[in-house]
């Protein structure tokens, strides 16, 4: 059978996604994930949904609005849907000039820092919506390479976090396509991969700098496992939430980094509306912020009223 013609019959007998049933979608999704997708994105929301609704046997929009009522299906089905409604498209070595500031302002800053203050000898490094591990994995080479032998005193964490426990799976497993290692120096192409049939498999002395495990950056509950950080590397998940969940989300990175510390956002990203959490240097090419030391939130109504929809958050 044409291709086209099975997507159309299965289309028919799924039928199209109203309106209404893309409000209540729509609403709990950014409920529990923070994610909205606005009306011109009926579409993309329609399509990936359709999807689970194919592989749950063809049944309606209705019909899944009802079962996600059900306590016992939604957990069994969040996974599944956090997986059809996420973008997981990433590369090694994606972003240089963060890499660049990353390597040469960011880490000697903070050590600096730590060194002059009697600190924990340890740099923590997050990657936030890490993905398949592509961006948490450059920064391992790059450590290992290029910074670790500098500071041999140092120890450095790099965590990974992501909603999609399956993607994660993927990031563990450590076995990536070619066009996913296509921007990796051949100098740590040829040392730290090998290759498996059309797949290219990272070596373990890299796989094991990272620790990944679930979490979602709209559920303040999941930060508790988190511990106090030195940088935080968000990069283009913030365009995935409207502004309010944005600003809630910067928040919470605001509170779980050390003084002094460091945010990377996408280079279609910024900080617009709420600078005055972080600083950043123009004059380095990244999107780079670094945490503004003059905030104080006990003195600040307005930021406390901006996020008490957090109340819940980590103290």
């Amino acid at each position: 059978m044409n291709i086209f013609k099975e997507r159309s019959m299965i289309h028919q007998e799924i039928g199209e996604m109203t309106y209404s049933a893309f409000e209540i979608l729509r609403s709990k999704i950014y409920n529990w994930t923070g994610i909205y997708f606005i009306n011109e994105k009926k579409y993309l929301l329609e399509a990936r949904i359709t999807k689970r609704l194919i592989e749950l046997g063809n049944i309606s929009f209705e019909s899944y609005i009802t079962q996600l009522n059900n306590e016992e299906f939604l957990h069994i089905e969040l996974p599944k849907l956090y997986t059809a409604i996420t973008i997981n498209e990433t590369y090694f070595f994606r972003c240089p000039e963060h890499i660049d500031t990353f390597r040469e302002i960011v880490i000697p800053d903070l050590i600096f820092h730590k060194q002059k203050s009697a600190l924990e000898q340890k740099i923590t490094i997050w990657s936030a919506g890490c993905s398949s591990g592509e961006e948490a994995y450059t920064l391992a080479i790059i450590i290992k390479e290029e910074i670790q032998h500098l500071y041999p005193h140092i120890e450095f964490e790099i965590i990974a976090t992501d909603i999609d426990e399956k993607v994660l799976n993927v990031a563990r497993n450590g076995l990536f396509s070619e066009y996913s290692v296509r921007h990796v120096p051949a100098i740590y192409f040829s040392k730290y991969f090998h290759k498996e049939g059309s797949s290219f498999q990272l070596s373990e002395d890299v796989r094991s700098m990272v620790r990944f495990t679930t979490l979602n950056l709209y559920n303040q509950d999941d930060w508790r496992q988190l511990p106090l950080l030195d940088c935080i590397f968000c990069c283009n998940v913030l365009i995935y939430f409207d502004e309010q969940s944005k600003k809630n989300v910067i928040h919470s990175f605001y509170k779980q980094i050390n003084m002094l510390g460091y945010l990377f956002v996408g280079y279609s990203e910024s900080l617009y509306g709420i600078e005055h959490l972080f600083a950043r240097n123009y004059e380095l090419n990244s999107l780079a912020y670094k945490k503004n030391e003059l905030t104080q939130f006990k003195s600040s109504t307005n930021i406390r009223n901006l996020y008490e929809v957090n109340s819940t958050a980590r103290s």
